[in-house]
C-alpha cells in the first residue's frame, strides 16, 4: 500500500500556518499557492507561482449538505488578491468584488477557490479527480468525485491498491469515508487538516486549473492539459484574469487556513 502525502512540514512553513481549535467570528485568511499558466491584462504567463489570497470572517462561512450527506463550507464574504511570480516580475491583482470565494467540500475532499461566473472549482481546486494519474471512468466529469474514490474503486477489484491519496484534503475524506483506511495516516497528518474553513491548518493535493476537463497531454506524460479559456474572466485593478493549465506538468497546491491574528 503507497500513500503519496505532499510534504507538510514544507507547506506548513512556507505558509505561516499553526494549527488551532475551532472558533467562531474571527478574522480568516486563506492562501492557496500552486503553479500554472494563465494570463493578465493580456499578457501570458507560463508556469508561474500563483498565489490565491481571501481575507475574511469565520462568521460569514456557510455550511451547505453535499448529495452523500457530508458538510461542504463555503466563504463568500471577503476580499481576493492574486499574485503572479514568473522570473523575477511580481503581478499582485485585487480582484473585484463579488468574484471569487472559498470551498470546502468534506465529502469529496476538495478544497477550492471558486469563482460566482464559472463555478465551485475554477480557478482552482485541490484533490479533484481528473487529471494525471486519475483512474475514473471517463464518464466521470472533472472535480465531481475526489483523487482518492477511484483508488479504494479499483483497489476493490484488484487492479489498484488505493495509492491515489495526493494531499492531506484527500486523506481525511478517504478516512471518513473508509474507516479503516486511517491505519495509512499518521495522527500529525489528520491533525493538519480542519474540518471546516474555520479552523486553521493546511489542505494539501494535486491542483486541478481550468475551467473545463482536462485531456491528455504531450505523448508519453502522464500528465494532462487544460484545452479551454474560461468563458469570462476574473475583473481585477491589473485587467482580466484568465488561468489555463497547459503545462501538463501536474504540479500540486496547498492552502494555508489562519484564523485569527496573523
Amino acid at each position: 500500500m503507497y500513500k503519496f502525502i505532499f510534504s507538510l512540514s514544507a507547506m506548513i512553513l512556507a505558509l505561516g500556518v499553526t494549527v488551532a481549535v475551532d472558533v467562531e467570528a474571527r478574522p480568516v485568511t486563506y492562501t492557496l499557492r500552486t503553479a500554472t499558466d494563465g494570463k493578465i491584462g493580456g499578457v501570458p504567463f507560463a508556469r508561474a507561482e500563483v498565489t490565491f489570497t481571501f481575507v475574511g470572517d469565520t462568521q460569514n462561512i456557510e455550511t451547505q449538505q453535499s448529495t452523500i450527506g457530508k458538510p461542504i463550507y463555503v466563504n463568500s464574504l471577503g476580499q481576493s488578491t492574486v499574485t503572479i511570480v514568473e522570473g523575477g516580475k511580481i503581478t499582485v491583482a485585487r480582484v473585484d468584488a463579488n468574484q471569487l470565494y472559498v470551498r470546502y467540500d468534506t465529502g469529496t475532499g476538495i478544497v477550492s477557490f471558486g469563482s460566482q461566473k464559472i463555478g465551485p472549482t475554477y480557478p482552482v481546486a485541490l484533490g479533484c479527480e481528473g487529471k494525471f494519474f486519475d483512474f475514473a471512468p471517463t464518464t466521470v466529469p472533472d472535480c465531481s468525485v475526489g483523487d482518492w474514490s477511484f483508488g479504494n474503486y479499483y483497489g476493490t477489484f484488484g487492479v489498484f491498491s488505493d495509492f491515489v491519496d495526493y494531499g492531506t484534503a484527500d486523506a481525511i475524506a478517504d478516512a471518513e469515508n473508509y474507516p479503516a483506511d486511517i491505519i495509512y495516516y499518521s495522527s500529525q497528518t489528520l491533525a493538519m487538516v480542519p474540518p471546516s474553513l474555520a479552523r486553521s491548518g493546511v489542505l494539501t493535493g494535486s491542483a486541478h486549473v481550468c475551467a473545463g476537463s482536462y485531456v491528455a497531454g504531450p505523448v508519453g506524460s502522464r500528465a494532462a492539459v487544460c484545452p479551454i479559456e474560461a468563458s469570462s474572466a476574473i475583473d481585477t485593478d491589473q485587467g482580466p484574469l484568465y488561468f489555463q493549465d497547459i503545462s501538463a506538468d501536474g504540479p500540486g497546491g496547498a492552502m494555508g487556513i489562519q484564523v485569527g491574528g496573523r
